[in-house]
């Protein structure tokens, strides 16, 4: 059975199916007609409701699509699912859904301290039947929300009691929410004018290893670039182009703990690094993400390797919607693993706390020819500065 059950009857059934048995004994002795029927039927009644208690619940499903959705805070979804049922009727039933409180029923009452919130309706389903329900909400915080639990509460046939029925499977919909973007006022600091690998659409550097193709010729060319072939096939001068490149590459690292505890600017770090992102996006720069949250795959933290496009920036908004500082690792330990085991990109921007450990760590890289911003943020607004070993022993707000 799909379903975990709780009965609860009155206290004076009991008494009633006594009475009845009494009845029926009674109208034997008087023989009487109308004590017997009333004595049966009374009998009968209870019986039928301790059946119903005893049988309802069963073949009944939930059936919901598995589906992940996805928002940004303040829009509107519901949810969606199909009670069906293969057993007994229910009848007067009312249904209850639980689900996080990233995401609000209309109507609800303003509460940052639950954890879960409550929807009830009533709910009836015939044998064979099944009922479509849908459950509007808007989305309230960052975060990802579930069905934790639905309950039914199914009164007896007459009225002597209830079931109560609570589902024991978990259920596959979900509702991601993004964080919003806090603007980092100095992003375009980011973009690179040094010579690298990285294809971009513009740049001062060519790399000469790498043809694109071939244009006609002008007097402003060198002579050097002169395609001989090319030109011996048209008939007349042509230029060599190459691809232009240069240095392109932004790890975000991100220190969701403070100690042991959750830093204070959590939130604003993380809308800012959303805004870095869809900034990375949009220049279409390689963008990779760490954060120091536990995770059981090969590399033991959230890690996101890198990639630019649409999908990447899809990506990195579930990761930092999904962060929170429940049992985090080590952050020193996060950065030797990257130092040793993955691929550094040119620019490395640290968000959070940095204890002395930390930003003796980050100064290595920094004598590597790694490039070290510092993201700080300061009520709403964000920005990003130079690393310095001064640094060192101080935190990031």
């Amino acid at each position: 059975m799909s379903w975990g059950k709780h009965s609860f009857s009155e206290g004076k059934i009991i008494p009633i199916q006594f009475t009845a048995v009494i009845l029926v004994l009674l109208s034997l002795y008087l023989d009487s007609k109308f004590l017997f029927f009333a004595g049966v039927l009374s009998f009968v009644l209870i019986s039928l409701n301790f059946l119903y208690e005893k049988k309802v619940g069963e073949g009944l499903e939930v059936v919901m699509e598995r589906r992940r959705d996805r928002y940004f805070i303040s829009e509107q979804g519901k949810w969606e699912m199909v009670f069906r049922n293969g057993g007994w009727p229910i009848l007067n039933a009312e249904a209850k859904v639980y689900f996080d409180s990233t995401v609000e029923p209309p109507g609800a009452e303003e509460n940052d301290k639950k954890w879960l919130n409550e929807v009830s309706f009533p709910l009836s389903v015939s044998m064979g039947g099944a009922r479509k329900v849908e459950l509007p909400f808007t989305t309230k915080y960052r975060g990802l929300a579930k069905i934790r639990k639905i309950e039914l509460q199914i009164p007896n046939l007459f009225g002597f009691g209830k079931v109560n029925l609570e589902y024991r499977f978990p259920l596959s919909q979900e509702a991601i929410v993004y964080p919003d973007r806090l603007e980092v006022v100095n992003k375009m600091d980011l973009v690179s004018l040094k010579p690298g690998s990285q294809f971009t659409p513009y740049s001062l550097y060519e790399d000469t290893l790498s043809p694109a193709g071939t244009r006609d010729y002008t007097y402003s060319d060198g002579f050097h670039k002169i395609h001989w072939k090319a030109s011996a096939r048209t008939g007349k001068l042509q230029t060599k182009l190459f691809d232009q490149v240069s240095e392109k590459g932004i790890v975000i690292c991100v220190n969701v703990a403070d100690g042991y505890s959750v830093p204070a600017n959590l939130e604003e770090m993380l809308e800012s690094a959303a805004d870095l992102a869809y900034f990375a996006y949009s220049k279409q720069i390689p963008v990779s993400l760490c954060m120091n949250m536990r995770n059981a795959g090969d590399v033991p933290f959230f890690y996101l390797p890198p990639g630019n496009g649409r999908e990447q920036l899809q990506k990195i908004y579930e990761m930092l919607a999904l962060a929170n500082s429940f049992a985090p690792f080590p952050y020193d330990k996060m950065l030797s693993y990257m130092d040793r085991n993955l691929h550094m990109l040119p620019c490395l921007i640290h968000a959070g706390s940095m204890p002395g450990f930390t930003a003796a760590k980050l100064d290595e890289f920094k004598n590597r020819g790694i490039r070290l911003l510092v993201l700080k943020t300061i009520h709403d607004k964000a920005e990003l500065s130079p690393f310095s070993p001064s640094m060192e022993g101080r935190r990031s707000s």
